[in-house]
């Protein structure tokens, strides 16, 4: 997939002063955006806050994700080795899985198997906030690699920059990630 093709699939890329939620204080979603809420494991990762949590007993990663709204997931991909969990803690998403488009509120569980195309988005006016588990653990190196410490300044705007989504393009294969063209 190219960027072009990225960016249409996705709406990553167009800017992130365009993504309503993106300025501090202009909606509730300065309360995930502020960087009083920012530690240490907080990255930007294509446009979402991404907590990892690396020190689990299981073989699974663990991460807690908030999308400011209206903002779109990853493209359409799959996973080979991965099964995937997501959990809606807060917001409104739509997740299309197999070509199912299921909505979602909080509580709302989505359970993606192993080689099924999915993706995501925020489809509210509020942020969402999500936890997500990939299973077996290995996953979450796609987030470290790609993701932009949260405690860098314009670090959400640097996660959606042209270079970071044209490696995620060449190189999410070699993280079991395979965009669906």
């Amino acid at each position: 997939m190219d960027r072009k093709a990225f960016v249409k699939t996705t709406g990553i890329g167009i800017g992130a002063s365009l993504i309503p939620g993106f300025a501090p204080g202009k909606s509730e979603a300065s309360e995930y955006l502020s960087t009083d809420t920012i530690n240490e494991h907080d990255l930007w990762v294509l446009g979402h806050k991404i907590t990892l949590y690396k020190e689990t007993s299981g073989n699974f990663d663990l991460a807690i994700g908030v999308t400011p709204p209206n903002v779109p997931g990853p493209p359409p991909h799959h996973h080979e080795t991965y099964d995937e969990i997501f959990l809606v803690l807060e917001g409104e998403m739509a997740f299309t899985v197999a070509e199912k488009v299921i909505k979602t509120h909080p509580g709302a569980m989505v359970d993606i198997p192993k080689n099924t195309i999915h993706t995501f988005s925020n489809i509210g006016n509020k942020p969402c906030k999500w936890f997500n588990v990939h299973s077996p653990k290995g996953f979450s190196t796609f987030f470290e690699t790609f993701g932009i410490k949260a405690t860098e300044s314009d670090a959400l705007q640097k996660s959606v920059d042209e270079n970071i989504i044209a490696q995620v393009i060449q190189k999410s294969p070699e993280f079991d990630m395979i965009i669906v063209k």
